[in-house]
């Protein structure tokens, strides 16, 4: 996977984990579920993504 790729799913997955965390609170706090079924459809794209993008043929980091 392009390092590019790699940087993307990164960040996507420490934008996830807050999400999730608020969304647990909050579903805690008034059993409101947005945030932790956002936080969730959010981490099941990251996976999906890595998972797609690893089983994609290798190309080149860059282009000379």
């Amino acid at each position: 996977m392009p390092t590019r790729q790699k940087w993307f799913l990164l960040l996507m997955a420490l934008l996830t984990a807050p999400t999730l965390l608020v969304g647990v609170w909050v579903f805690r706090l008034s059993g409101a579920v947005h945030e932790l079924a956002l936080g969730t459809f959010m981490l099941a794209l990251v996976v999906l993504a890595a998972v797609w993008w690893s089983r994609l043929p290798r190309e080149p980091d860059h282009i000379p």
